[in-house]
């Protein structure tokens, strides 16, 4: 199932239930340029390495690369036993994008978001013997 952001008097609010609230609060903010509302929610390690006066700078140089945000959707989500991972498809006017935003769950703040092409959730991960293979001989 997947859960959307709709574009609302020019932000983006969330329709859907089952994420991550803080991780959906930072994608809000960060689409609507409400920077210091999101920069309060990364990782004191981030903030260490990017200051708040060079975070408004990034998400804009981001959005002068690819156009304006047309439409954001959530896509999918990774769970692992200290990390939550989700991943928003982003249709930018010049390309579509993925904003992979990872959630720590020991200091319940945002660890990283990046920018990836379009991830594919449902990937198989298990190794597929090719088909030629005769089962016979092994």
């Amino acid at each position: 199932m997947r859960f959307y952001l709709m574009m609302l008097t020019g932000l983006f609010t969330v329709n859907g239930m089952g994420q991550n609230q803080l991780i959906l609060e930072f994608v809000d903010d960060l689409t609507s340029n409400q920077f210091e509302k999101a920069y309060q929610k990364l990782d004191s390690m981030v903030q260490a390495q990017l200051p708040v006066s060079q975070f408004p700078l990034v998400w804009q140089s981001i959005i002068a690369q690819n156009g304006k945000i047309n439409q954001i959707e959530f896509h999918c989500e990774e769970l692992t036993s200290e990390l939550e991972i989700n991943f928003y498809t982003i249709y930018f006017e010049n390309r579509t994008l993925d904003l992979q935003v990872v959630y720590s769950l020991e200091s319940n703040s945002i660890s990283g978001f990046f920018l990836v092409p379009v991830y594919d959730c449902h990937q198989q991960e298990k190794y597929q013997s090719p088909s030629y293979k005769d089962e016979s001989r092994f």
